[in-house]
């Protein structure tokens, strides 16, 4: 859907209000074991298409604001993907700021959702929400 803005829980947290630059957005679906989030702007944007799956070493990027820096583009690999959870370790250096981007595969599919760093402020990991999570989350099959 157009207008559904998929980000992380933790960036969302518990927010009696949201707005973007479009104006108010609405809270629709929140998992904070997944740490992942649905929301409702009133102004459509561009969809991304679905992955069908992540694959190991594939090439992704992320995109992220950090430092107030709107699309800022990093670069990686996929280095493990969590059998249990769908989870993905990517390869990137990212900073405070990437929370709740989107992790693109080299076709511009979304692959992931950037939930956290391992590591120091400019970290050499990335975790991110995989693909298969994010399908049942916001129920695609």
């Amino acid at each position: 859907t157009p207008n559904i803005i998929l980000t992380a829980a933790h960036v969302v947290g518990h927010c009696a209000k949201i707005y973007s630059r479009d104006g108010p957005v609405t809270v629709v679906k929140v998992d904070y074991d997944l740490d992942l989030a649905l929301l409702r702007s009133a102004r459509a944007g561009q969809p991304a298409k679905l992955a069908s799956q992540a694959k190991l070493f594939d090439p992704v990027f992320a995109v992220g604001s950090p430092f107030g820096i709107p699309s800022f583009v990093t670069f990686g690999r996929i280095v493990k993907i969590s059998p249990d959870r769908g989870s993905l370790i990517i390869d990137s250096r990212i900073g405070r700021g990437f929370s709740g981007g989107p992790v693109f595969n080299a076709s511009g599919d979304l692959v992931g959702v950037v939930t956290s760093a391992i590591g120091d402020d400019l970290s050499v990991y990335m975790l991110a929400t995989g693909i298969a999570p994010i399908r049942r989350f916001i129920d695609i099959k």
